[in-house]
Formats: C-alpha cells, structure tokens, sequence
C-alpha cells in the first residue's frame, strides 16, 4: 500500500509597479509502503484483503496479523478456511464492503454471542448458530430502539461457499446493493425475510431447496424471503426441485395449492392466479408497483395479507361463490389482505348472483370493500383485439393473428398453472390445439383468460 499525502499553498502577490506573480509551493510526500504476506493491496480510498483462517473465529486476529486493524475500510474480502458466526460479527463492520468471496470456507457451529443483535423485545442472549450456514443477520445490524435493520449499504456481491446448507432468517435484510448472489446446489433452508429490501433481479432456486420461509411444517409460518426486492422479477425454480415450482417468475409450491410469492419488480399490471391454488401466503404480492388488476381463482380458499404493499392496485376479480377466508398470519384472525385505500376507492368483482354474500362479510372481511359489482357470469371465446395480435378459439384449437410486425412472447397455462407452450414469434398465425376449457394466455407480459369448447 502506498500513501500520498500533498499540500499545496498558491499565493498570488499582485505588485502595482511590476505585476510580478510569485507562487509558493509546499509539497509534502509521504511514502509508505509494507509487504504482506498474503494477498492484501490498497488503492487511494479501497482496499482488498485475501486471508486464510486457521480456526473458527480467528478472522479478525488474522488481518491484524497483515495489518488490516481498521475492517470499515476494507471493500473487498477473499476468506479461505474455517469461520463461524463470531466471524461474521466483524465482517459487518467492513461497512465499505462491497465484494464477499468466502466460497472456500467451511462454517462451523457455534453457541454463544454472535451476529444476532435484539431489538426492543428482544433478549441478550447467547444462541445456537449450526454449521453450514450464513448466520441470522449476518450481514446488518438492529436497531436496539426501534428493532428496525440497516443493511451493509456497498455490499453487492456474495460468493457463498460450496458446502452451505442453510442461509437463516435476515441474513442479508436491508443489503441495498446486493444484486448478485449465485445460491448452491446443497443449499437447503432459506430463512424468514433473508434478502428483505436487496437488489436482486432474477433468483433461481437449486433443486436442493426444501424449506424457505420457516415455515416449520404449518403454512401459516410461511414469511417471504424475497419481500420489498422491488428490483426482482423472476424466481426461478430448477426443474428437478420437489417442494417449489415457478409459474412465468412466481414462486409456488410444486403441488401447486400454495402461492408462495409474487416478485416485487414483476412488471404486469394484471395477473390471473391459477385455479388449484387455495392459500394466497404472508405478504405474496407485498412491495408490487406495477400491478394494477389481479384475479383470484374460485379454488382460494384463504388469504393472509397478501396485497398490503401494492399502490397500483385498483381492481379485484374474485371468482369463487364462497369468499375466501382473510386469514391472519399469527395467532389473531384479524388480518386485511389489502391496503385501506384499495378497500376504500378500489373496485371488487364478484360472481353473478354473490354480491349480497360478499357484502355482509363486513368484520375484517370483503364487505370491508366499498365498491362492489357483479360479473355477468360469462367466458368470452374471443378476447379484446389488442395492438399486435387477435386471439380467438374454434374446433378446440386456440388461434393468435398477428396485427403488426412486433414479435410476440406468448405463453398458454391451464387454469392449474400447467405451461403448454412457450414460443416467439413473428409468424402471421399461430395454432395451439387444446382440449376444451378455460385456458390463461400470456402475450408480451399481459395476461388473458380465455374459453376453448
């Protein structure tokens, strides 16, 4: 590392008889400069360190050894060895940290006082934190007035290790800039709001992943992972995974009854949940800006607070005849799926003949909405021309014209969220045979609903 230090002082003496310039410089260099025996180096305002651990918790003793005594202005870390969550306590004070590579480490277990920080109701005491995984808010800090969280705010980068089983609830909450985790193979729980309000763009689950959210074998335990990722628009789902499966970016269970969450930077503004889903999760949709009409299936069963969080929304087509329970997420059956101003100034779309069922719902339920209208009961064989394309259905066989020269995304699901073709295209007409029923059409990110006889 070499520091430079320089003054200088420029004086301008203006002499009415000669107009001399004098100009004084003071220069000051100070150069220093010490060998280390690992991998360290310093630019003017960033400096990197590459360290290897020994044992469990020795991290910090290491970089003094190389000199590193001040972590806050460390931006890149390359970790080998063997860490736990006493480690972790003082990566998060590298708050210039910008770049994390610890995928050749091993992370021990560890009991006693570690990255956990309680809040206001929170306990000083000391924790279980198991081997394999990125310990509870291991990389934020809570406010102990308050039990608010603030991420590392350069962090953009995690390499995680290769043996990594577990990433626990709040491990990368409020991590602002994070935008590019890459999640392994044998990672198989991801806790309760672990990448809360991160950059993330496109995430894609391992086919090893079996629990997420803590859900701790009742759905009602299920928290999102990925909520207020106002940057995210897909969640994947490897296609060999048993427990989850994506639907066009949404994350569902794989038997399909669960809507598990909705990507907070999806960018439609309509959305048809599929029929066979019965259980809208905790906070599924929160966090949306973009979605402005949504259509739950006649098979939901249950809503927790699924839409708080979601501005835009103005519209809600519920199709079942019996509404679906507003279901608390906790011990209290108190819970409003949607924001006050949609129940206020929004719209509900019920079934013909439902509107009174739906009325007299009034404690904490639909009849909390203020506008209410009845649906005319009927499927059209032929959806509204749009700009590029007509869609129309004949002799068990769905038919896309094209309008225009714009290439056209298209997707047709069953109703239970089954995909049956994915296909672009410029072709003037396209044929999609289907059997008869009620089909759910995606074109360039907008949805359809759509009857085949």
């Amino acid at each position: 590392m070499v520091g430079l230090s320089l003054q200088i002082d420029i004086a301008f003496h203006n002499n009415i008889n000669t107009s001399i310039l004098i100009m004084q410089k003071q220069l000051l260099i100070t150069l220093l400069a010490f060998t280390l025996t690992g991998h360290a180096y310093a630019e003017p305002d960033r400096i990197k360190a590459s360290i290897y651990c020994e044992s469990a918790g020795s991290l910090a003793d290491s970089l003094a050894i190389k000199g590193f005594t001040d972590l806050s202005v460390i931006s890149g870390l390359n970790v080998r060895g063997i860490i736990n969550a006493e480690d972790f306590c003082h990566i998060k004070t590298m708050y210039a940290l910008d770049s994390l590579d610890i995928s050749q480490v091993e992370i021990e277990a560890f009991y006693g006082y570690g990255t956990y920080e309680p809040g206001l109701l929170g306990h000083n005491k000391a924790r279980n934190y198991p081997a394999n995984a990125i310990p509870m808010n291991a990389f934020n800090h809570r406010s102990a007035y308050n039990n608010s969280l603030t991420g590392l705010e350069h962090l953009s980068y995690v390499k995680l290790p290769a043996t990594l089983t577990e990433i626990e609830s709040e491990a990368f909450a409020y991590c602002k800039k994070l935008s590019d985790v890459e999640l392994n193979d044998r990672l198989q729980k991801i806790g309760a709001n672990a990448f809360t309000s991160t950059a993330l763009t496109s995430v894609t689950l391992p086919a090893s992943v079996i629990s997420i959210g803590g859900e701790q074998g009742d759905v009602v335990r299920w928290s999102p992972i990925f909520d207020n990722c106002t940057s995210l628009e897909r969640i994947g789902v490897d296609q060999d995974n048993t427990v989850f499966k994506s639907i066009d970016g949404v994350l569902y269970s794989a038997d399909g009854y669960y809507l598990r969450q909705y990507p907070a930077g999806k960018k439609d503004t309509e959305y048809v949940i599929p029929e066979g889903v019965t259980w809208l999760c905790h906070m599924s949709f929160f966090g949306n800006e973009a979605l402005q009409t949504v259509t739950i299936a006649s098979s939901v069963e249950r809503l927790e607070n699924a839409f708080s969080g979601c501005p835009a929304l103005t519209t809600v087509i519920c199709k079942g005849e019996n509404p679906p329970i507003w279901y608390a997420y906790g011990a209290t059956s108190l819970v409003e799926p949607f924001d006050w101003d949609l129940l206020m100034n929004g719209l509900l779309i019920v079934p013909k003949g439902t509107k009174e069922v739906y009325q007299k719902d009034t404690f904490m339920g639909w009849g909390m909405f203020k506008n209410i209208k009845e649906e005319d009961g009927t499927v059209a064989n032929q959806i509204p021309e749009i700009d590029i394309c007509r869609v129309t259905t004949s002799s068990r066989t769905i038919f896309i014209t094209q309008t225009g020269q714009q290439p056209l995304d298209i997707s047709i699901y069953t109703y239970t969220g089954q995909l049956l073709y994915k296909q672009s295209t410029t072709a003037p007409v396209l044929s999609f045979p289907v059997d008869p029923g009620h089909y759910i059409i995606r074109i360039n990110n907008k949805s359809y609903k759509i009857s085949c006889s």
